[in-house]
């Protein structure tokens, strides 16, 4: 490498930062020129892009012309041809019909033919003709009927008037009898009544529908136990009984001898309370259990202090108890 010697020139160096600006500036305008190079260039393409479409657009007019005018020739030779075949068309029926109007066979039937729609037009006109006249014959028969009446009517009154006439002169001249004024004739009394009148103003109420109880017991009186509601009671319960199976029976207590002594003595304390109450009690009464001796009663003294308690509870009760008594327990 060659030893890079330092510029003892300083005019060099300051040379440098104006080319620098310069340089820059070239850029700069070299950008520009750029920018509007791509500006024409997509000017360019707008241009030819429009043009393109002008030419589509001026070829596809032309070619829209062109089928125009060839759809006009053809329909122009339909138009010729239709034209050609109808008048040949024309000219070999009158052909045909000249021809076959011409045989006396084909005349003959056609003659037949005529008179028969001849004989049936003329039917029907007669048909109607008839029908026309009885319709006028009628209606003359129902204009005489009403006008009848009328003539009569028309007499009627007029021979009223004459008899009018005449009880007026003879009255006048008698002077007794005047024309009377026509009475309006009264409405009967029985017209205007309301045959609920009362119910309504009067405060008359109808009888209210007997409850469902009282319908019942009708019903009960009537049929006994054959009573709707007694059926379904009894269907109600053979239906709970086949889901939930039959209710225990309460049973009864038994009396006397049967009966149990616990349920014993408990009638019998209901008893003696009741006579307490009363004022019928007997002093020095003592419910006895089956079961029980002189032993187990007097065994516990609590029990004998409820016993006495009891006792002159039911004294008090029945007014036999002495004055100042006194509870003492053992």
């Amino acid at each position: 490498m060659p030893d890079v010697q330092p510029n003892d020139n300083p005019t060099q160096e300051q040379d440098h930062p104006e080319e620098e600006q310069n340089g820059e500036k070239r850029l700069i305008l070299a950008k520009q020129k750029l920018k509007k190079l791509d500006t024409l260039r997509f000017h360019e393409k707008k241009r030819l892009t429009q043009l393109c479409k002008a030419s589509r657009t001026a070829e596809i007019r032309k070619e829209r012309q062109k089928l125009k005018q060839a759809k006009g020739e053809v329909e122009n030779k339909n138009d010729k041809g239709k034209k050609y075949g109808s008048d040949l068309d024309k000219k070999t029926l009158d052909s045909l019909q000249s021809r076959v109007l011409n045989q006396k066979k084909v005349r003959d039937e056609i003659v037949v033919c005529l008179n028969k729609l001849e004989s049936v037009v003329k039917s029907t006109s007669d048909a109607a003709s008839k029908k026309r006249a009885i319709t006028d014959d009628n209606a003359e028969q129902k204009d005489e009927q009403t006008e009848q009446p009328k003539k009569q009517r028309r007499t009627d009154t007029n021979e009223g008037q004459f008899d009018v006439a005449a009880s007026m002169f003879v009255g006048s001249l008698n002077q007794e009898s005047k024309p009377r004024k026509k009475t309006a004739s009264k409405k009967d009394s029985t017209d205007w009544i309301d045959p609920n009148f009362d119910a309504i103003y009067n405060g008359e109420v109808k009888k209210n529908r007997p409850g469902q109880a009282a319908r019942r017991k009708k019903a009960e009186e009537l049929y006994g136990e054959e009573a709707n509601h007694l059926k379904k009671e009894r269907e109600k319960k053979a239906e709970e009984s086949k889901y939930f199976g039959k209710k225990p029976q309460q049973q009864k207590q038994p009396l006397g001898e049967d009966a149990h002594p616990s349920w014993a003595a408990k009638r019998k304390q209901q008893e003696a309370m009741s006579k307490a109450l009363s004022g019928d009690a007997p002093s020095g009464n003592k419910v006895v259990f089956g079961g029980e001796t002189k032993e187990t009663a007097e065994s516990h003294p609590s029990w004998a202090a409820k016993r006495k308690e009891q006792e002159m509870m039911s004294k008090a009760l029945s007014g036999q108890a002495t004055a100042n008594s006194k509870i003492v327990f053992d």
